[in-house]
């Protein structure tokens, strides 16, 4: 993220699973949902990273592949 100049980086953990499908929709959703909250844009993307991994690693085991994660925590 780029702010007033300087550029924000997020770092956080690697979650070895393949239970991934939906992250992407998942995390800009989380994102957008939390600045309609009066979050800040660097808060809302650290509790949307936190969310995420979150639902990651309590994502469901369903069939082959890549499954959903866990929407519901």
């Amino acid at each position: 993220m780029k702010k007033n100049g300087k550029i924000k980086i997020f770092k956080g953990k690697k979650a070895d699973v393949s239970n991934t499908h939906g992250t992407g929709c998942s995390f800009s959703a989380s994102i957008a949902s939390l600045i309609a909250r009066d979050k800040s844009l660097c808060k809302s993307i650290k509790k949307s990273k936190q969310y995420i991994y979150k639902a990651i690693k309590n994502a469901p085991n369903f069939g082959r592949g890549n499954g959903p994660i866990n929407h519901i925590l």
